[in-house]
């Protein structure tokens, strides 16, 4: 994980000990931080990007719930160890006022399915283990959108 603050302050970066070491609150907190305009804070984050970063149309929750319909229907494959890339690309500039005033343009904001080398034969069976932890994903930044993490 990844995130841009400011020109005061550098780019945090999580590294691989810090995501070992998460909790599920941690992952809560992790998410929240993602799409904030103090993303330094590791206890309170303000979560304020929210809306238009996983909310609005077009954004990552809608491709997430779009690729949950994919795996709710697919028995080809079933995915091991794969990953979810969350982007957005946003700018120093930014911040609530200018996204609610000019409105947020769904540049640069995608969910790419990334790390999927181990890939097998799904003999006619969905892939309930990577639906449930999509499932999961979905359900926790929903409650990041309706304010409730």
């Amino acid at each position: 994980m990844q995130v841009y603050e400011s020109p005061e302050k550098p780019t945090w970066k999580a590294d691989k000990n810090w995501c070992k070491r998460l909790t599920n609150k941690g992952v809560r907190v992790a998410l929240k931080r993602f799409v904030s305009l103090n993303p330094s804070s590791e206890t309170d984050p303000d979560g304020l990007l929210a809306p238009y970063i996983y909310g609005a149309p077009g954004c990552i929750l809608s491709q997430l719930l779009e690729l949950k319909a994919w795996f709710e229907e697919q028995t080809l494959y079933h995915f091991y160890s794969a990953s979810l890339l969350l982007i957005y690309e946003g700018d120093s500039t930014s911040s609530n006022e200018s996204f609610h005033s000019s409105g947020f343009r769904n540049r640069g904001i995608s969910v790419k399915l990334i790390d999927y080398a181990h890939v097998l034969d799904g003999e006619n069976i969905i892939d309930h283990n990577f639906l449930g932890g999509l499932c999961s994903l979905i359900n926790v930044i929903s409650q990041i959108v309706a304010g409730k993490a």
